[in-house]
């Protein structure tokens, strides 16, 4: 199991590369920076990396406290490398956060039928 940490101001990624399982990311902090896609774009291109074709990454924002427009264009750039790479992308979020249901909510177009974007709301509350 290899651990690694990505750490950009208040905003805290732990990648944990699981073998065959896949990759996990751990989202803690906040996420404010104005181009969150410069500065965790090589950080991402080693999650696919790990991930490899056929493989699954897991993002886990459940802890996030709170992120910027700016981070949801980093994300979408994410799912459309993760699709071209035929990886599998689950995020996980707290739908009792009213930010968090409202932002993964809007993603949700990004889901089609061949499954390899899915949100998954955690916790007591629903997603609409």
């Amino acid at each position: 199991m290899m651990l690694e940490q990505f750490k950009a101001g208040e905003l805290h990624i732990a990648l944990n590369a699981r073998g065959d399982e896949g990759v996990r990311l751990d989202w803690t902090g906040r996420s404010s920076h104005r181009d969150p896609a410069r500065i965790l774009a090589s950080f991402f291109g080693d999650a696919l990396d790990r991930a490899a074709p056929g493989g699954v990454i897991e993002m886990h924002f459940e802890k996030l406290e709170h992120f910027n427009s700016s981070t949801i264009s980093a994300l979408i750039g994410f799912v459309r490398a993760a699709r071209k790479s035929d990886i599998a992308l689950k995020l996980f979020f707290d739908p009792e956060q009213k930010w968090q249901l409202l932002s993964f909510e809007a993603l949700r177009v990004f889901e089609k039928p061949d499954g390899l974007f899915r949100l998954q709301p955690i916790g007591g509350g629903q997603a609409r």
